[in-house]
Parts: C-alpha cells; structure tokens; sequence
C-alpha cells in the first residue's frame, strides 16, 4: 500500500499548490487557465483512446454503462454529495466539475490498474511514478477547478487501494487486452470532460463511470 499511499498525498500536496497559485492569478484572468486545461483534457484523452484492442466492445460498454447510470442517476445523485460537501466548506462554483474530472484522471488508465497490483505485491516503484504525474496534474486541475480537485484523493484511495489488496486475483482477470479498452472507454470519459470544461456542450459523463466496469465484463466474456 505505499505506492497508493505516496499517490494520495502527491495529489493533496498538489492540489493545494494549484489552490495557492489561483489566488495569484489575475482576476478576469482564470479563463484561460481552465480553456488550457479543457484543451489538456481533451489531448489526454485522445491519447488514451488509441489503446483500445476493440472499437467494438468499448463502444457496447460505453452504450451498456451511460444507460445504467442513466437508471441510476449517478450524476444528479454525485452532484447532491458534492454540492454537500462544498457547501459545508464553501467551496467554489466549479467545485463538482473539479472533484469528478480529476477522480476520473487519477483512477482512468494502465498505471493506475498495473501500478495497484504491483504495489499490492510489494512493489510500488509504478505508482511512485504515477504519484508524481498525478502531482503535476493536481497543480494544473486545482489552480483553474479550485478546491474540488483536492478531494478526489478519497476516490483515488479506495479503488487503487481496492485493486492493491485483492492483487492477487485482479493480476489473473486484467489481461492486456482488457486494460486496453478499460483506458480507451476513460480516454472517452475524459473527452466528455474536456468538453464539458470548454463549454461545448453539457455532457452526462459521471452517468458513463459503469462503463468502466461493464467494458471488463463484457471484453473478458465476449472478446
């Protein structure tokens, strides 16, 4: 658990590094902060998206999981215990955008699943570099999205925490290909996100998050 450990508070210590750079930003200035970020999010996400091994089972998982949190209202239900939570602190207006674009960052891609399981395994050297990539991108997230950014710590703790402790049977079940469509269906969540934060158009994408786990089901059984 040291690699998840380390992650965690690189992602806490940049978060409010980013905090403390904002208040040194111009007012009428932050826009083009969070354009600069809408544009990395959309790139990081493209980039993910070429490692699918098939367009056809992340489609089918991508279709299969907006329905299921569309069922379930994921995102109106992860909107009340972030408009909670930010009321609570007084956080900023963008507070919920920053929390689920950087907890889908952070959890979305190979390093996040193979570092988990190696760290499980007592190496943690994957997520160590992870954890310093996840800084960086903390610093940028929280000095356009605000304090939001700071508690997807929580998310990040849990899920590769999760993977860590039942490495040895997550190990058997995460082949190359699954991984491959398991980044490329979060490289399409983070290209509705950057959408989202340019503007563009408003879309659901916390009611996309079961896709991150029916794109596993449905590569491993049909695929």
């Amino acid at each position: 658990m040291l690699g998840v450990l380390v992650n965690v508070s690189t992602i806490i210590f940049g978060s409010i590094a980013g905090i403390l750079l904002k208040k040194q930003i111009p007012k009428g200035k932050e826009e083009i902060f969070i354009d600069a970020v809408g544009i990395f999010t959309l790139s990081l996400g493209i980039i993910m998206v070429q490692s699918e091994k098939d367009v056809v089972s992340v489609v089918v998982s991508i279709l299969l999981g907006s329905l299921l949190g569309e069922i379930f209202a994921i995102e109106e239900k992860l909107n009340k215990v972030a408009e909670s939570l930010k009321n609570k602190i007084r956080g900023e207006s963008r507070f919920v955008e920053g929390f689920v674009v950087s907890s889908v960052t952070f959890c979305v891609g190979p390093m996040a699943i193979l570092g988990s399981i190696m760290d499980g395994m007592g190496d943690p050297s994957i997520l160590v570099t992870k954890a310093l990539l996840d800084g960086l991108m903390a610093i940028v997230y929280s000095s356009s999205l605000g304090i939001g950014v700071l508690f997807s710590f929580i998310p990040v703790f849990v899920y590769q925490g999760l993977i860590a402790f039942f490495s040895l049977y997550l190990k058997a079940i995460f082949s190359e290909k699954i991984i491959g469509d398991f980044t490329a269906t979060g490289g399409l969540l983070l290209l509705g996100l950057g959408i989202n934060i340019l503007n563009l158009k408003k879309i659901k994408v916390a009611n996309m998050l079961p896709s991150l786990i029916v794109v596993i089901i449905v590569t491993s059984i049909f695929f």
